[in-house]
């Protein structure tokens, strides 16, 4: 078990490397996204440039305090969205800016392409919280803290 600090704002940067299925480092950098967002309270998901990775890889559960959670723990690379439609502002929280609140207008939902880490096609749609989050970790993959937006 390897709980990661997170990188600083000013410091996290683009993830410029996809992430190739079958890649040893992926099963670690992984497993280390999910020690370190269960070790934050409140956190859903990390992606890998949080914890100083250059890989497009992102993490998350919604439900990680809940025996029978409904979705489980997720890992998604190279993660797309390649659609969205509806708006809502949601209060959020991020980590990368020291547990920062702000309202954010985003899609209210989401379609998204990637892979999974055993390299599968991933496409799913995504509405409400997991639109948001995924929306959120997505623009970390990119460089960009919702103080950007």
């Amino acid at each position: 078990m390897t709980i990661k600090e997170l990188v600083p704002r000013d410091e996290l940067s683009i993830a410029d490397a996809d992430a190739l299925p079958g890649d040893p480092a992926l099963a670690e950098v992984a497993q280390d996204l999910f020690d370190t967002l269960n070790a934050i309270p409140h956190c859903l998901g990390l992606t890998a440039p949080q914890i100083g990775s250059p890989l497009r890889l992102l993490a998350f559960d919604l439900y990680p305090r809940h025996e029978n959670r409904p979705l489980g723990p997720l890992v998604i690379l190279n993660p797309q969205i390649v659609a969205s439609d509806g708006e809502s502002v949601r209060n959020e929280i991020c980590f990368s800016l020291g547990g920062t609140r702000k309202h954010v207008t985003r899609p209210e939902r989401v379609f998204l392409k990637g892979l999974s880490i055993t390299g599968a096609e991933v496409r799913t749609e995504a509405a409400g919280l997991e639109a948001r989050v995924l929306q959120h970790l997505i623009d970390h993959l990119r460089g960009v803290t919702f103080d950007r937006l």
